[in-house]
Formats: C-alpha cells, sequence, structure tokens
C-alpha cells in the first residue's frame, strides 16, 4: 500500500481499475477503494461478481489493472 501512495509516477492520469472484490474485506477497501481513490485513478465498481459483466466492464472501460482472485481467473 505503501508504494501505491508514494510513487504516483507508476500510474498514468487516464488508468482504471475495476473493483470486483468486496469491500467487507480489507483488501479492496483500502488498496482498490481508498488507495485508488486517494491516487485519483477511475475506480469502475461491481456490485456483484459476474464473469460475462466483468469481462464486458474490462473491455467497455479499458480497465488498465483489476485485482483479481484466483477463482476469477479460473472462471
Amino acid at each position: 500500500i505503501q508504494v501505491y501512495t508514494t510513487d504516483r509516477d507508476t500510474f498514468r492520469d487516464d488508468d482504471v481499475w475495476c473493483a470486483v472484490l468486496p469491500f467487507y474485506h480489507c483488501y479492496a477497501l483500502i488498496l482498490v477503494l481508498c488507495v485508488g481513490l486517494h491516487i485519483g485513478i477511475s475506480v469502475v465498481v461491481m456490485a456483484k461478481f459476474d464473469l460475462e459483466h466483468y469481462l464486458r466492464i474490462v473491455q467497455d472501460y479499458k480497465v488498465t489493472l483489476a485485482h483479481i482472485v484466483p477463482p476469477i481467473i479460473l472462471g
């Protein structure tokens, strides 16, 4: 988390993240939502996970970074 918040040169102004993990989990809440918004990155939030909808979001919003878990990769 410290690297994300201090090294703003790592990200571009047009970066887009997809928030697919539940916000009751600390990783999603802190890293994806709080840090993403803190450094000024657009965050697309999914209400619930659906593989087809997720893939459509990645394509339509041109997502540049997605924090995902193994079941999503295997989906």
